[in-house]
């Protein structure tokens, strides 16, 4: 049981840790008056039976805000953290996730992964915070218009699943 507990805070300061740093430079951002903004929307596609029952796609969107930009050990590749929110919800079912991202761009490519926390929610149970692990791909079909998909782990497994989705820069 100490181990689980021990576990259970690691976990939860890296996450607190990432939101931090994520928390100060979005508002650096903001206050320079240049945001970095895609919205997207799509369709999740739950992988689990209980979800799946409800409805096997569900209407998704998002928000994903650029933040810093790194650079990556080679002269086309570069990367950038960002913080994504995102909504699916079909039948009184529902899921807000919202994850601090490492990208990798790759020419068209975008590779990305991430962490963060979400807030879930069916007609049956109350609103419950769940830990949540994603990880997906885009590639940009104009230099504005973007196509992904990204697989995202959630500790509550009814909200686990794969969505697709269309985005465009502002």
């Amino acid at each position: 049981m100490k181990n689980v507990v021990k576990m259970g805070f690691v976990v939860a300061s890296v996450v607190a840790a990432s939101f931090a740093v994520a928390a100060d430079a979005v508002a650096t951002k903001m206050a320079a008056g240049k945001p970095d903004l895609t919205i997207r929307g799509g369709l999740f596609l739950p992988s689990d039976a209980t979800a799946m029952a409800v409805s096997k796609s569900w209407v998704a969107f998002g928000v994903d805000l650029r933040l810093s930009s790194f650079a990556v050990n080679s002269a086309r590749t570069n990367g950038y953290y960002s913080v994504s929110v995102d909504y699916a919800s079909r039948a009184g079912w529902r899921s807000i996730p919202v994850t601090f991202n490492y990208n990798v761009v790759d020419g068209a490519l975008t590779y990305f992964g991430g962490i963060g926390l979400g807030l879930t929610r069916n007609p049956t149970d109350a609103e419950k915070y769940v830990a949540l692990a994603t990880a997906g791909a885009s590639i940009m079909i104009s230099p504005r218009v973007s196509l992904s998909g990204k697989y995202t782990v959630v500790t509550r497994k009814a909200y686990s699943g794969f969505g697709v989705f269309i985005g465009v820069k502002i």
